[in-house]
């Protein structure tokens, strides 16, 4: 696709703080619409996620089905964890995205060895999931890192979450116009398809009919 890139070639891991914010919130929102569609992610590898037009997308996307999660809260927990992994990789200092990402036994092992690597208002968050989700197997009450941004966001929380919050909001927004529009011309599209076919059978019987 035209300029689109993956995180290795934008060079994600040296984006400054608030915008590596503002891009997991923007993959978090991308994984939520995937999940609502029944659809999951089964690579974050970051030579598998990519960016193009304010958007941030993944290449390796199927759907829920037994053959990767047993059930559809498990697809999710193993999204969520995957995401939180890139998130984890991405912030560690003096570690190169293009190594590919640790393992979540790993991380999940030491991550309070780690943890002040975060921002400080997301560490809770990606505990509830690297900690308490991997082992426990089981989603957190805020799943989602948008939803734990929104709820930051309503405690009346720093000035640089409220902003992030704030830009994956609007570019969330934006992304999901986009893709109406696109439903609604697609949806179009086959309506005119639809109509044009059933006129010709109808075209089709009637010389059958009268000249047969």
């Amino acid at each position: 696709m035209r300029n689109q890139l993956s995180l290795i070639d934008m060079n994600f891991q040296n984006l400054p703080y608030f915008e590596k914010r503002v891009a997991f919130a923007l993959m978090d929102i991308t994984l939520k619409k995937l999940h609502d569609k029944n659809m999951m992610v089964t690579s974050f590898e970051p030579s598998k996620v990519y960016y193009q037009d304010g958007v941030y997308f993944f290449e390796s996307v199927v759907p829920i089905t037994n053959y990767y999660a047993s059930n559809k809260e498990e697809a999710i927990l193993r999204d969520l964890l995957g995401l939180s992994r890139l998130a984890f990789c991405s912030y560690l200092p003096n570690y190169s995205l293009q190594n590919g990402l640790l393992s979540l036994e790993v991380i999940s092992n030491h991550f309070q060895d780690f943890s002040n690597i975060f921002p400080e208002e997301d560490k809770r968050y990606y505990q509830s999931i690297l900690v308490d989700g991997y082992q426990k197997r089981k989603l957190p009450e805020v799943p989602y890192y948008y939803e734990y941004m929104a709820k930051l966001n309503q405690t009346g929380s720093s000035k640089a979450t409220n902003l992030a919050y704030v830009k994956a909001t609007e570019a969330g927004k934006a992304f999901t116009d986009k893709e109406e529009a696109a439903f609604g011309n697609t949806f179009f599209f086959l309506s005119v398809v639809a109509s044009l076919t059933i006129l010709l059978f109808g075209v089709v019987v009637y010389f059958w009919i009268n000249f047969s």
